[in-house]
């Protein structure tokens, strides 16, 4: 085989892996947010999902990703998005 052909041939290649991780990424996805939906609709009666959840409570942001969760002061944020407004 020549130089060109096998360049060619290591770039299909290289395009079929991609292509196979990012389908394999997609059908992942896919099928995790499928149980997520039909568990949530199961459980607790409602269709939808509840792997990540957002909810402002006040001045903290709750953040909920596969039961834990995390919590975000906005007073602190604000301030400073207002410092930002007054120096522009």
């Amino acid at each position: 085989m020549s130089r060109v052909d096998i360049y060619k041939t290591k770039r299909h290649r290289r395009q079929q892996c991609i292509g196979a991780v990012i389908l394999f990424v997609l059908i992942l996805t896919v099928g995790i947010l499928t149980v997520d939906q039909v568990t949530n609709d199961l459980v607790a009666g409602q269709r939808r999902f509840s792997i990540a959840t957002l909810e402002s409570r006040g001045n903290y942001l709750e953040i909920t990703f596969m039961n834990w969760t995390f919590y975000i002061n906005l007073e602190y944020i604000n301030r400073d998005i207002e410092k930002l407004r007054q120096l522009f």
